[in-house]
């Protein structure tokens, strides 16, 4: 089980509706119980349009969260 802690995302660039877009993530960290990734976002010319970065929060789906077995929906 994941949970995002910390977001940021910066945009760099406007694109218009239609333009065609990918995405790269990079891990930057990944421990047992925190992974750091960076995601990209760039347009078919390969031109920056948005990058960010997210902590996830990685525990066993059996943990306790606050206090509280989280429920898992597969």
């Amino acid at each position: 089980m994941g949970g995002g802690v910390e977001n940021n995302t910066s945009f760099v660039r406007a694109v218009r509706s239609g333009t065609r877009l990918h995405a790269v993530a990079t891990p930057l960290t990944r421990g047992r119980k925190s992974q750091l990734w960076e995601g990209r976002i760039l347009d078919d010319q390969e031109r920056l349009i948005a990058v960010g970065r997210v902590r996830l929060l990685c525990l066993p789906a059996d943990d306790a969260l606050a206090g509280e077995v989280p429920r898992v929906q597969r």
